[in-house]
């Protein structure tokens, strides 16, 4: 009978802790609003770039050497927002043929309105699970606290945090699986009071715009 205790009391303590999920994997159209990109880069949902691969789509952004040095690409969430309050860390697999570092942004949050980190991309050629700590406050934001419904990636990071890399050079970068924890963005609430009816009126004193009473 205790072991059954204990277990039950485990089962219920667990339920208590929130834990990451995908938030966005690109396979849901609807999930998300159309892609933002600025400054040059090119964005679009294409499928896996490794032969045989068996990611179905996922996110590619290019960066050219010829955009600006700011260029990224802004994904709006319509589903789900990125919850990023207890825990802060968001990972991303990311999949290129060179090396380079990422900057992601969570914008448009509760608490602290954006919030940036960055992380290395080491591995050409192989997807890689990069793990961004939202403390850290880079390109002038805060530390994460809140639930944040868009996130900007920017591939042109300077390596050492100082700053964009000028002038951005020219390679391809998927990005899939954008895990973090999850908090569901819902409808606006139906009126509960209908609109009030309007005041009867001389008919000397009403004008219409759509008929000729």
């Amino acid at each position: 009978m205790k072991k059954i205790t204990f277990l039950l009391l485990m089962a219920i303590s667990l339920t208590g802790f929130a834990q990451q999920v995908v938030v966005q994997n690109f396979e849901t159209p609807s999930s998300f609003g159309p892609l933002n990109a600025f400054g040059g880069l090119a964005a679009s949902i294409q499928p896996d770039p490794v032969p045989g691969g068996t990611r179905i789509n996922s996110l590619n952004i290019i960066s050219s050497s010829t955009g600006q040095f700011f260029q990224g690409c802004e994904i709006v969430q319509l589903e789900n927002k990125f919850k990023l309050t207890t825990d802060k860390t968001m990972s991303i697999d990311v999949y290129s043929t060179v090396a380079f570092t990422l900057l992601a942004k969570v914008e448009g949050g509760t608490g602290a309105p954006n919030s940036g980190a960055s992380q290395n991309y080491t591995t050409p050629n192989q997807w890689q699970t990069l793990t961004f700590n939202f403390t850290q406050g880079l390109d002038n934001t805060g530390t994460a606290n809140g639930s944040y419904g868009n996130l900007v990636l920017f591939p042109n990071w300077n390596p050492n945090n100082s700053g964009f890399i000028n002038p951005p050079g020219d390679f391809s970068v998927f990005v899939d699986n954008i895990t973090s924890e999850a908090t569901p963005i819902l409808p606006d609430p139906v009126p509960t009071t209908a609109a009030p009816t309007p005041p009867n009126r001389p008919v000397a004193d009403v004008k219409s715009l759509f008929s000729d009473a």
